[in-house]
Parts: C-alpha cells; sequence; structure tokens
C-alpha cells in the first residue's frame, strides 16, 4: 500500500482489469480507476470518457452495469463508496490514447529537456497528432515540434477562452 495516498494498488489493477473490457464494449473508454481507502472506508472512482463526452445519466446507467460485477469480485461491499464521473477538460494527459482525445485542442506540456534531462522545458501548441508513441504541436511561435511521450512530465488541455 502507498501509505501516502491510501491506494492498494492490487485491487485497483483488478478494478481496472475488470472494468476496462465492459466499458469498452458498451463504447466507454476507462480513462482513470481509482481503489483507495477514505477514513477507513474503501472508495472506488472511476473516470469514463466517450466521444463527444459523457453525460450524467450514462454515469449513473456505467455504476449500475458494473456494480454487480465489482460486487461478486469483491471490490465492492456495502460500506464502499462507489462514483463514476467524467474527467473533465482539467484532466492529466498521460498515455498516447489520452493525448488523442485531445488532438485538435491546445495543450501545455511539461517535459525533460532534450539536451539536458535534468532541465524542464513548458511547450504550449495545437496538439496537431500523435503517431505511435510520438505527439506533433503547433506551437504559439510557428514552430512544430515533435515530441516523445516518454519525455512528457506533465500534460494537461489549455483551456482557452
Amino acid at each position: 500500500m502507498d501509505h501516502e495516498s491510501g491506494t492498494d494498488h492490487r485491487p485497483q489493477a483488478l478494478l481496472t482489469s475488470i472494468c476496462e473490457p465492459i466499458l469498452a464494449a458498451n463504447g466507454f473508454e476507462l480513462v482513470e480507476a481509482i481503489w483507495q481507502m477514505n477514513r477507513r472506508q474503501p472508495s472506488v472512482r472511476l473516470l469514463v470518457h466517450r466521444p463527444g463526452g459523457i453525460t450524467i445519466g450514462e454515469c449513473q446507467r456505467v455504476l449500475r452495469m458494473l456494480e454487480p460485477t465489482l460486487r461478486v469480485e469483491g471490490i465492492l461491499d456495502d460500506r464502499t463508496e462507489f462514483e463514476v464521473a467524467s474527467p473533465g477538460l482539467d484532466r492529466p494527459l498521460h498515455t498516447a490514447s489520452d493525448f488523442r482525445r485531445a488532438e485538435g485542442y491546445w495543450v501545455a506540456i511539461r517535459r525533460r529537456g532534450s539536451t539536458d534531462p535534468a532541465r524542464e522545458e513548458r511547450l504550449v501548441g495545437r496538439l496537431m497528432s500523435v503517431n505511435g508513441d510520438d505527439i506533433h504541436l503547433a506551437l504559439d511561435s510557428g514552430e512544430d515540434v515533435t515530441v516523445a511521450i516518454a519525455e512528457v512530465i506533465e500534460g494537461k488541455f489549455d483551456i482557452r477562452f
């Protein structure tokens, strides 16, 4: 168990392996599965995405769809808080699928310096494409940059109004 966060990664891995195929078969993508202890009470939180966004009604439907299986598998019981939510626009971008969902949008990333890995670099631009393990950005300066996803320390949407 990670004592700082209260997270035990074994149930989290099981939670992910159970939920991903069920969600995929129903047109949803599991963005993140979180299992943790809150005030000595277990808590399960699923962040779910669907192209075009996800409604509150769809979150409730996903909860009802997964609850029986998670009870049978011993992940949920009467004490466990269970929540299904949208990851929202402020969600972090970590994986290739996270970045694919952000194609066409403005993003801000922090990455390890290309010449000095101890140095960090901040880039802001429109995410043009994701090819394999690389993302392609059109920066505010007009420059096009290719960044390896493995170099990204932090990625997020750059919300503009």
